[in-house]
């Protein structure tokens, strides 16, 4: 587990204190209760950290101040008692409105989804490969929150939202992704989940009710493009403008228009304005991770 160790020295990641960190003896009688070995990544995270939390998320552990009422030992004996799929693993992780992550006596992880008939399907991953992933994701989703936090406070003074009853549910969001069959973008996941669906003055973004009629229906929206553009089977339909083009988003959260090839913006600057190394980077290309990085470069050389 070297490579976890390393990570949480380098990262802000929340473990529990020194005083509530399981002796040998209790995750030993932890087993007991769960009639489960613990695999040897699994003894390590325990006796090392007792669990885990970076963010948002939260990895299930024991506490030697809640012993066998401990996260780890709660979880896994609730969830079995509700599906026997469940045996031979515990619940290393509960994912709201989806499912758990488990581990089984080799560290290996699985993800059983709520109401899928299926089996726990395997991640490929041995325990501490999945933490730090899941954390990698924590990383990667805050560079967008602040972002995100600003155009969210727009759009609830001035646009209209569908009330809370309408909005869909988190299991039906990720329905969506799995019949579209593409990654899920974390951008248009919160976007349904927080309106549903949002329309202010002639924008019109299309999005999921939790009992869909066709009304700017994302779903129903990506498969009309899908059917018009052969190149599109991996990007999102999220509006049209206002020549009726569909403006698409794929799974980076890149926006473009189908055809992939339309100018997305002039911008009025005139190359030979430009320094010679600008001039130079530009006929390959010049590349800005979002938006913001884009508008703050013309800013610079647009006066």
């Amino acid at each position: 587990m070297r490579k976890l160790d390393e990570y949480i020295k380098r990262n802000n990641v929340e473990k529990c204190i020194p005083t509530a960190i399981p002796s040998q003896e209790l995750v030993s009688t932890a087993e007991n209760q769960l009639n489960f070995k613990f695999g040897q990544q699994m003894r390590h995270y325990l006796l090392q950290y007792g669990c885990l939390s970076f963010g948002y998320v939260e990895f299930e552990g024991i506490s030697s101040l809640n012993k066998l009422e401990s996260g780890i030992i709660f979880e896994t004996e609730s969830a079995k008692d509700i599906d026997t799929r469940l045996d031979g693993c515990v619940v290393i992780r509960y994912i709201e409105d989806l499912g758990y992550a488990l581990v089984d006596s080799e560290d290996n992880v699985y993800l059983q989804l709520m109401a899928c008939s299926e089996p726990p399907k395997p991640m490929n991953m041995k325990l501490e490969e999945y933490i730090i992933y899941v954390f990698e994701e924590v990383k990667e989703t805050n560079k967008y929150l602040e972002l995100e936090r600003k155009l969210f406070d727009i759009w609830d003074q001035y646009a209209e939202i569908p009330v809370e009853e309408r909005r869909p549910s988190q299991w039906q969001i990720f329905l969506m992704w799995q019949r579209l069959e593409v990654e899920s973008v974390y951008e248009i996941d919160e976007y349904l989940r927080r309106y549903g669906i949002i329309s202010y003055g002639k924008i019109q973004l299309f999005g999921l009710l939790n009992k869909p009629d066709g009304y700017l229906n994302i779903e129903a929206e990506t498969e009309k493009m899908r059917e018009k553009h052969s190149n599109t089977q991996n990007l999102i339909a999220f509006e049209k403008n206002e020549k009726g083009d569909y403006i698409a988003v794929d799974p980076n959260g890149e926006v473009f228009l189908p055809d992939g090839k339309t100018v997305y913006m002039e911008t009025g600057i005139r190359s030979e304005n430009l320094s010679q190394k600008l001039q130079k980077q530009a006929e390959n290309g010049i590349g800005f991770a979002d938006e913001e990085s884009l508008f703050d470069f013309l800013e610079s050389y647009s006066s």
